[in-house]
């Protein structure tokens, strides 16, 4: 950024007055006030199952029931007083639905997010033998998940222990662990506000020209919003509100507006009113120049989706330079996501409102942000880079195309909601199906394929063709880790911890999330010989294995208990599981959202 620009902006932001600030993230109250809101669904071309629910901000946030978060030092205070604590992930509907439980009980709680801590995760797992969450604990025990809190609060024994119990509810070794999370993310909050300060500054100097009645000389007479202006009239706005700025001072500003995207050529016959994307070559080798000559139009005044229906949904302008590293946007992009979930899922963790995310201003800077896409560089990611990295981004894609496009409410809408769902990646285009079938499952065919129906998917043709030479094939993961497909979902009885994948967590949130998967989707009747699964298994069967009793010896280690005892002995059985009954649940293709 130009420092004369940046200069410009806080003096001009500074004199206008307050912009309203976009917040990036917020602490609730323990008991939100009630939307409708979602659980959403992973949708997909052939099969739809419930997308991971989003989180993951690093460390620790503590609360107390109908209190307003306090500063970290009482947050402390607040963990070590309370008898009973709630360790969860943010986005969690099996933990907000603990906690409202808890709330609508009377009882005070205080809340433990492990998303971003990989030893404080390791000591929950160690402590319950348990990898999802919630989990409970009450005076430094743990007395289990979800299902357990509500068993023991609809009999009454968890109000008896909770009142008996003395503080802290976490054990010491637990406790000792939790701080030091919560230090660390008391760090990272205030490096990511001094981040944020540093760009709010061209934010707010942006929505003031913006909003500015009369001022900025829009092309075609007078100042309706939504018109194209010149880089002039930009330039002569700034220098008209800031007394003994000159035009190259206010030349630089300008331009910092377009570096960061808030401003962008106009070129309405692309569709959306702005520049059609470029792709990350072309992205790649140009620094943003303001032309006084040519029209620009603010993003923030942009459809949210491109007018040209057949464009990707974050083609609605032309991002301008180059892109961070991969891994890096798409964090990004998966955290903001995960924060409108937050924001918009129910108290009870049952829906979430598309309704309310839709007018949200965080979700107005998502949908800006994933133009960045179109310049991302994906030849140096490595196989679980790019796996995390595709993860991320299909859970992103679909919560942005079920609030921008709505839900399909049957097969052919399906199939439409697939061809519309896509970004552009990298000046390539991906649907949600590319990304699944095409990227993580190495480049399969996907299961509503002729010969995939046929039980024949080794004979279908890949999601990318080889023969056209499609470019997409040379990103792709070589081997299909069938954990993939848990990652793209959410467990009905709780959540994997792991919402927001990177290399480092990768192999720790595929195993997280198959157990919570198979927790709720795999049911086991050793007196029947019978086993009922989920239709993933069905849909995706060569994924899993090749036969019947491999798919089922894979499932296995993902089970816990008696579930993972009786399988065990049916598939040791002298048949060796060949007599094992398969039986598949019927699919609830239902959006629990609006």
């Amino acid at each position: 950024h130009s420092p004369a620009g940046l200069a410009t902006a806080t003096a001009i932001a500074s004199a206008s007055g307050p912009a309203s600030a976009i917040a990036t993230s917020a602490v609730g109250t323990a008991r939100q006030a009630r939307r409708p809101t979602y659980a959403p669904p992973r949708l997909r071309q052939d099969a739809m199952t419930r997308t991971a629910a989003p989180a993951q901000a690093r460390g620790v946030a503590t609360r107390a029931q109908s209190t307003e978060a306090t500063p970290t030092s009482a947050k402390r205070t607040a963990l070590a007083d309370a008898p009973v604590a709630i360790v969860s992930t943010r986005a969690c509907p099996y933990c907000k639905r603990a906690k409202e439980a808890l709330t609508d009980a009377g009882i005070t709680w205080a809340d433990v997010d492990v998303s971003g801590d990989e030893a404080l995760r390791a000591k929950v797992r160690e402590m319950t033998g348990s990898r999802t969450v919630p989990q409970i604990f009450v005076g430094g025990k743990s007395i289990g998940g979800s299902e357990d809190l509500v068993a023991s609060l609809a009999d009454g024994s968890f109000q008896a222990t909770a009142k008996a119990a003395s503080p802290p509810a976490l054990p010491p070794a637990l406790l000792e662990l939790a701080h030091a999370a919560a230090a660390a993310a008391a760090k990272d909050a205030a490096a990511d506000a001094d981040s944020a300060a540093r760009g709010g500054e061209l934010r707010a100097l942006a929505a003031h020209m913006s909003a500015s009645p009369g001022g900025l000389a829009r092309v075609g007479g007078g100042a309706a919003v939504t018109a194209p202006f010149t880089g002039a009239a930009a330039v002569d706005w700034i220098v008209g509100r800031q007394p003994g700025c000159s035009r190259d001072a206010a030349l630089a500003t300008a331009t910092a507006l377009l570096a960061e995207n808030l401003i962008t050529p106009h070129r309405p016959a692309t569709g959306g009113g702005a520049a059609a994307p470029r792709g990350a070559a072309a992205a790649g080798a140009r620094t943003p120049v303001l032309s006084e000559k040519q029209r620009y139009v603010f993003v923030s005044e942009l459809p949210l989706r491109p007018q040209d229906k057949s464009l990707p949904l974050n083609a609605h302008y032309e991002w301008s330079g180059g892109a961070r590293p991969a891994t890096q946007v798409a964090t990004e992009l998966r955290s903001l996501i995960l924060e409108l979930y937050e924001r918009h899922l129910s108290a009870d963790g049952r829906s979430v409102s598309y309704k309310a995310m839709k007018t949200d201003p965080l979700f107005r800077r998502y949908v800006d942000a994933t133009a960045e896409l179109q310049a991302l560089d994906l030849a140096p990611l490595n196989v679980p880079e790019l796996t995390a990295l595709f993860i991320n981004l299909y859970n992103a894609l679909i919560v942005h195309a079920l609030v921008v496009l709505g839900a399909p409410d049957g097969t052919l809408s399906r199939l439409a909601f697939f061809g519309a769902a896509k970004y552009n990646i990298g000046g390539q285009q991906y649907s949600a199906d590319d990304m699944e079938n095409g990227v993580l499952r190495g480049n399969s065919a996907p299961a509503s394929a002729l010969w995939s129906l046929l039980g024949f998917p080794r004979l279908a043709k890949g999601q990318f063709s080889k023969t056209a030479n499609d470019p997409r094939a040379k990103y792709i993961c070589p081997k299909v880790d069938p954990r993939i497909h848990f990652a793209l979902v959410c467990g009905a009885k709780s959540c994997p911890p792991i919402k927001l994948y990177t290399p480092d967590n990768l192999d720790e949130g595929l195993t997280a999330a198959g157990e919570a998967f198979c927790a709720s989707e795999v049911s086991v009747d050793k007196r029947a010989r019978a086993v009922t699964l989920s239709k993933i298994f069905k849909w995706y069967a060569p994924d899993f294995g090749a036969s019947e009793v491999e798919r089922l010896r894979w499932i296995s280690q993902f089970l816990r208990g008696g579930a993972k005892a009786d399988l065990d002995a049916m598939l040791a059985a002298g048949d060796g599981g060949r007599g094992i009954r398969l039986q598949y649940k019927k699919y609830d293709w239902d959006l629990n959202g609006e």
